[in-house]
């Protein structure tokens, strides 16, 4: 009828009644390039933690909360100079993400410097697979 034709437009359904790729129930995997602004700037204190140490601990909490075995990610942090302190890479195993985590969190140990960015964003573009 008219309705289960529409219902069928808009999920996309095929002519063989396959549901369109978007809508299936299968995990996708994401990719995520943190880029940490670790200058003297990051410095100022907001409350009782550092801009720094607010930057790092939502980072964390990212990917405690939305990463998973299989997902990718890597992270540069940047002041006068970029440095990447995680190669992109898969969250193979619970030891590599705890690898993972640990070098995440010594993030905020690493305060200096001026803020060139555009050296970041250059370096998380040349480290995309």
């Amino acid at each position: 009828d008219e309705q289960t034709r529409r219902v069928c437009t808009y999920l996309r359904a095929y002519d063989d009644g396959m549901i369109d790729d978007k809508f299936n129930a299968r995990p996708s995997h994401k990719g995520l390039f943190f880029v940490i602004d670790n200058s003297y700037s990051m410095s100022a204190v907001l409350g009782d933690r550092t801009s720094l140490e607010v930057a790092v601990d939502s980072m964390l909490s990212i990917f405690d909360s939305h990463l998973q075995l299989g997902d990718s990610l890597g992270l540069v942090t940047f002041n006068s100079n970029p440095e990447l302190l995680i190669q992109f890479q898969q969250i193979s195993s619970e030891e590599t993400r705890h690898e993972l985590r640990a070098i995440m969190n010594e993030a905020r140990r690493r305060l200096g410097g001026g803020t060139d960015m555009y050296a970041a964003l250059s370096t998380v573009l040349a480290n995309i697979p």
